[in-house]
């Protein structure tokens, strides 16, 4: 879970139809959020959201279709790791090294 309260996304372009899916949904408003071009959405991180399947004729038909965009969210480790840093626990070299670690690694 991401250590602060809103998440941000942001679709930069689609080239989805709009009954193509790939829409954002936040289950405990009970809403989806159309997929468009230049859109973003926030959200409290910890409510239950997700985005729905896109329609594709088949596994490869997806090349140079779809969306793209950008995802603004913080690891769930960070605190713990910056104060660690902050209480000279870790340098800055280590600091660095750990955060190029997938956060499935770093457990």
């Amino acid at each position: 879970m991401a250590p602060h309260k809103y998440s941000l996304f942001w679709t930069t372009d689609r080239t989805l139809e709009e009954d193509e899916g790939g829409h954002f949904f936040i289950a405990d408003y009970g809403i989806r959020i159309q997929g468009a071009k230049n859109t973003m959405v926030a959200w409290q991180t910890k409510m239950f959201h997700g985005t729905s399947l896109a329609k594709l004729e088949s596994i490869d038909s997806d090349r140079g279709r779809g969306q793209v965009g950008l995802s603004i969210v913080s690891p769930s480790r960070l605190p713990n790791l910056w104060q660690r840093y902050m209480d000279k626990k870790i340098d800055e070299q280590d600091l660095m090294e750990e955060l190029e670690v997938g956060e499935e690694e770093w457990e």
